[in-house]
């Protein structure tokens, strides 16, 4: 009997610090997840995020999930890349931070292109390391890196000189990038563009229009320089460091999403409706009606999509480009 009793209070005091350590680790839990948080909020660097992630014990993944849920909530002031570059709080440029280089070799290897992860693919602010990423990976879109450089101009817009052979050129990567002209047709009013501009060196110019890889990095970098120097308007309209680098970064996201984990559509949520989300998609891309895409959500949610990165990149109050990585894979668009 005596034993017996023993052998339950034993019993009982093993639950009891069981529990208790449950707890604690629901506690720690989430006083990591405030860390995390507000790390991101002061602007970490994937590598600072990750010393503490070490620090605390807790797995790399549940940084990444935790991202992930913020950024389909659309609680945008929690990532300092989400951050409206209107507001104070987005941090100054931190280039390269937390990237490490690819061991392996491959066909187009370079060992000076950074390698990165799911955390900081959507944590990063620098968007000249997703470029380089990007040309490595199987995701990369010809059509969309002429796409984003498209977008670069139209984000540093109030920065620019007026030029019409550039935004004729412009206008014609974007076409044909679609498939709407034909190469000779973007290298006439390229033509046209760069003996203007560059006399006698038309033909390096447009070798670079040509590759859409140059061509991106070339309109990054101009519109960067653009933000930096204020364009015309000097030093008093500039955006402070970081700020041109974090909205293409989030133009790429725009773009490509998460390429770590890829979304599939239901064709059904196509066919409901008399085609009700195609149609839609496709109003929306041709008139760059991006402001229509809450309304998008609602017409795939009544066509049966519950998918949550779809619904949520829809709703987010954010930026919308050409290019939009919803868009195209409504539109089966690569």
């Amino acid at each position: 009997m005596e034993f017996r009793i023993l052998l339950l209070t034993f019993g009982l005091t093993i639950l009891g610090l069981l529990a208790a350590a449950a707890l604690y680790l629901k506690r720690l839990d989430q006083r990591l997840s405030v860390q995390i948080m507000d790390s991101l909020r002061n602007g970490a660097s994937p590598t600072q995020i990750e010393d503490q992630l070490v620090a605390g014990k807790i797995d790399r993944q549940y940084a990444v999930d935790l991202i992930r849920k913020v950024i389909q909530q659309s609680d945008f002031a929690s990532l300092v890349v989400l951050t409206d570059p209107a507001t104070q709080s987005i941090c100054a440029n931190a280039p390269n931070q937390g990237m490490g280089s690819r061991e392996e070799d491959g066909p187009f290897f370079n060992a000076s292109i950074p390698w990165m992860d799911e955390l900081e693919w959507l944590a990063t602010h620098d968007s000249s390391s997703m470029l380089f990423f990007l040309f490595e990976h199987p995701s990369y879109s010809e059509r969309k890196m002429r796409l984003f450089a498209v977008a670069c101009y139209e984000q540093v817009a109030e920065f620019q000189f007026a030029d019409p052979l550039f935004e004729a050129e412009l206008d014609a990567v974007e076409k044909y990038a679609d498939s709407l002209i034909s190469k000779e047709e973007l290298l006439a009013v390229s033509l046209v563009h760069y003996r203007a501009l560059f006399p006698n060196e038309e033909e390096s110019a447009l070798r670079m229009v040509v590759n859409e890889a140059d061509y991106a990095l070339e309109l990054a970098e101009k519109a960067v320089g653009l933000a930096r120097i204020g364009g015309p308007h000097g030093e008093d309209r500039a955006w402070p460091a970081g700020v041109a680098e974090s909205r293409q970064a989030l133009l790429i996201l725009d773009l490509f999403g998460n390429i770590f984990q890829p979304v599939t559509i239901d064709e059904s949520w196509l066919l409901a409706n008399d085609r009700a989300v195609p149609k839609l998609a496709q109003a929306i891309y041709e008139e760059r009606a991006f402001a229509d895409l809450p309304v998008l959500a609602d017409v795939l949610e009544q066509a049966g999509c519950h998918d949550p990165e779809i619904l949520a990149h829809c709703r987010q109050q954010r930026e919308h480009y050409r290019g939009c990585w919803v868009l195209d894979l409504l539109l089966r668009k690569t």
